[in-house]
């Protein structure tokens, strides 16, 4: 099993996001011999299901890890915090002025409550542009406006054959737990619930989302 890590090159869409990958995961695809198995976790589940979507050819499976189904399910992006960023004067001057530990407070809801912030989490966020962090929250409403995320993992499945395992933390602070209801008993997605984590079971539960995704890859060996 080879594992590529990829790096989004494009946040203002995320289809256009998908393009970006889509070369280097074709070339993997080819150099293997085998579809390729897609995990992605939060926007970069939206960021799977796309290149699903636009080239079902290279894709065998996809993990998405609390992937956000709609955009009513977007808790924390409602909330003054975030809503206040997009005020092009006020937004561009609490950015500038963010501490590590306001980026740390602000960060909390991605994890369980008492979990803890990992560093780089916080040095990531100092390090990621407004613009940037707009493009690529406004891009996760768009793509859910036009279609919720059940409903395209339900057209991968029927039309190219290409099934989800998605795993949720159940103590996610981001997104509305409740909104992934609609997903579990529908044809090709098979849900996990992570009751101990948040939205980030990557790092909170990794031996999870770990036995999760060997067990996807040995199946489709």
């Amino acid at each position: 099993m080879n594992t590529v890590a990829l790096a989004l090159g494009d946040p203002r869409t995320i289809e256009s996001d998908a393009r970006s990958v889509i070369p280097t995961i074709r070339e993997e695809v080819q150099r293997a011999g085998r579809k390729a198995v897609l995990v992605g976790h939060s926007r970069g589940g939206l960021v799977a299901t796309a290149v699903a979507e636009i080239a079902p050819e290279l894709v065998e499976h996809l993990v998405l890890v609390n992937a956000t189904p709609t955009t009513t399910a977007r808790v924390s992006a409602r909330s003054a915090a975030e809503v206040v960023l997009t005020k092009p004067v006020i937004g561009n001057l609490i950015w500038k002025l963010m501490t590590p530990a306001m980026a740390e407070k602000n960060l909390a809801t991605a994890f369980a409550p008492n979990h803890g912030v990992p560093p780089q989490f916080v040095r990531d966020l100092l390090n990621t542009s407004l613009p940037d962090f707009l493009a690529a929250t406004g891009a996760i409403d768009r793509y859910l406006k036009q279609s919720p995320m059940v409903d395209r993992l339900r057209e991968v499945h029927g039309k190219h054959g290409i099934p989800t395992t998605a795993i949720v933390g159940q103590q996610d602070g981001r997104l509305a737990f409740t909104e992934f209801i609609t997903w579990r008993g529908q044809p090709g997605i098979r849900v996990v619930d992570e009751p101990n984590a948040g939205h980030t079971p990557i790092w909170e539960a990794p031996k999870t989302v770990a036995a999760e995704i060997n067990e996807v890859v040995l199946g489709t060996s």
